[in-house]
């Protein structure tokens, strides 16, 4: 027995696979970069009017700008006491 499939007299021969588009080389940094712009104006769009947002954490972040030593041990008032619940690249985003 044969295994050859042979086309009828009226159906139309089927294409070629179709190869996938390659993308030039600079078009995925290109993409990742508009991502990254979209992202932070879309993050910093209305950064200002959240004031304060969560006190508790700001004052962290205020008093670990204030001191190296505050920041290293995540320091919660400028006497570098009392420490937050987070390690300093937790807050440091806010």
């Amino acid at each position: 027995m044969s295994s050859d499939v042979v086309a009828s007299p009226g159906s139309r021969p089927m294409p070629p696979a179709a190869r996938p588009r390659s993308l030039p080389g600079w078009a995925p940094p290109a993409a990742l970069g508009a991502i990254l712009v979209l992202a932070c104006v879309l993050y910093g769009w209305s950064l200002g009017s959240l004031g304060w947002a969560n006190t508790y954490y700001s004052a962290a972040v205020k008093s670990m700008g204030a001191s190296f030593t505050n920041f290293m041990f995540g320091s919660y008032d400028p006497a570098g006491v009392v420490t937050v619940d987070k390690p300093p690249p937790g807050c440091g985003h806010r």
